[in-house]
């Protein structure tokens, strides 16, 4: 374990030892006692633990679903870009002659590479192509039908809904850590104080100091 700079599951599991070797081992409890630490204030102290633990584990899991919503959005993107650069490459091979048309659909440059600008142009792509019978049918002739539209559209939708999640469970993640960093800065507060009076305490008594999670030169 590092000792300058522990990570913070290294904290909670040296502060865990800490709080179960003064419980349950008599001699480190009568003198934690005598210098303020009784059960009462143990307690206190592992009521922060215990909160700081969890939240800990809170901020996990959203990072967790967080990551999943993440894979689910990027699969959904990657299926709806790979219908669209079909479909609109058949576009553009059917219009290729009429200009007007080509900028109506906004085929007519480069695919964006940013999201914001790429699903726009995606949305008025189909939204033009829905919105047009003759379009439609000129583009049967490369086999893109009513039914191939509607399925790209449900696509698009599903890309809109998916990213609103993922943005969705990022925030939550952010609270969640917002939540559990707070936490540590009580519980470190705690400890610190626990660990400065105990350095008192159990000054020649360093096997003790050690049980509770402190480290001493020998």
């Amino acid at each position: 374990m590092s000792k300058k700079n522990p990570t913070q599951l290294e904290k909670l599991e040296k502060y865990r030892v800490a709080f179960e070797n003064a419980h349950s081992n008599p001699e480190i409890a009568e003198i934690l006692a005598e210098f303020g630490y009784n059960l009462a204030k143990l307690n206190e102290g592992k009521q922060i633990y215990n909160e700081t633990r969890h939240l800990f584990d809170l901020k996990e899991t959203e990072v967790d679903e967080t990551k999943e919503a993440k894979s689910i959005w990027d699969k959904k993107l990657d299926a709806l870009t790979d219908t669209y650069i079909i479909h609109r490459k058949k576009a553009k091979a059917v219009f290729r002659k009429e200009p007007v048309i080509l900028s109506q659909l906004e085929i007519d440059g480069r695919i964006p590479a940013k999201y914001i600008k790429f699903i726009e142009i995606v949305r008025k792509f189909y939204s033009v192509l829905f919105a047009d019978e003759v379009l439609q049918q000129r583009l049967l002739i490369l086999k893109i039908t009513l039914d191939d539209l509607t399925q790209a559209n449900n696509q698009l939708s599903e890309v809109k809904q998916t990213r609103a999640d993922y943005l969705r469970e990022r925030s939550e993640t952010q609270e969640a850590t917002d939540a559990k960093d707070d936490a540590f800065e009580t519980l470190d507060d705690w400890m610190y104080d626990l660990y400065m009076v105990a350095r008192i305490a159990f000054a020649d008594k360093p096997q003790l100091l050690e049980a509770l999670g402190l480290f001493v030169r020998s």
